[in-house]
């Protein structure tokens, strides 16, 4: 064996090593994206119900018949704002595995990725309505 051919076999032995590198990354990859999606369907996410309130109180009093007549109404939004979400959270909670992973991701999906406010009421009714045939 000459030189040139030495050199060719390392080549092509660098080039599948390098090319098995590549796929065994992209397993490992794909092992834990699955993973995650294993996980993202086994538990109800964890939303900022006082970002997500105190977001609402403000949308609806920006409205021209939502002015409130002052901070005690305010208060008194969001504190019935916030026992909505956590009752609808609960309700998530117990109801959770009888959702189908496609349908919680598409659900949560459409709450968005957090930069706004996420409501529970919101993802609850989307899973419902989902899992409802009479909206389909």
């Amino acid at each position: 064996m000459n030189r040139a051919s030495i050199t060719a076999l390392a080549k092509i032995s660098c080039g599948e090593a390098a090319l098995r590198r590549v796929k065994m990354l992209a397993l490992v990859v794909a092992a834990v994206v699955a993973r995650s999606f294993v996980a993202f369907a086994a538990e109800v996410p964890t939303f900022d119900l006082h970002k997500t309130c105190k977001a609402d109180v403000v949308a609806y009093q920006s409205t021209t018949t939502g002015q409130a007549s002052g901070q005690d109404s305010s208060q008194a939004s969001e504190q019935g704002c916030l026992k909505s979400e956590q009752i609808a959270r609960e309700t998530l909670v117990s109801q959770w595995t009888q959702f189908t992973p496609a349908t919680k991701r598409e659900c949560l999906e459409i709450q968005g990725d957090g930069a706004t406010s996420r409501s529970y009421v919101e993802l609850l009714t989307c899973l419902q309505m989902a899992n409802d045939k009479t909206f389909k």
